[in-house]
């Protein structure tokens, strides 16, 4: 898989993960504390700010399967 080992691709997904993770609790705390500005939000804009926190929780969901299939190929390996 584009010459990476096993390792690598779990320190990667680990990464995704932890940056997805991120920027899930900032738009978390934009929703929170921008209270009153985001009553001067335009349709546009909220929408948009929508649907980048559902492809940021679908992505997080991946990462997680990704992660969860790749440590069960470790431990596969790991019983041969």
């Amino acid at each position: 898989m584009f010459g990476l080992t096993v390792l690598e691709v779990v320190f990667l997904a680990v990464v995704a993960a932890i940056v997805a993770k991120l920027l899930l609790g900032f738009l978390q705390v934009l929703k929170i504390e921008g209270g009153e500005r985001s009553r001067g939000m335009t349709a546009e804009e909220t929408r948009t700010m929508q649907e980048i926190h559902q492809g940021l929780q679908k992505l997080d969901g991946r990462i997680e399967a990704l992660e969860t299939i790749l440590l069960d190929r470790i431990r596969e390996k790991e019983d041969k």
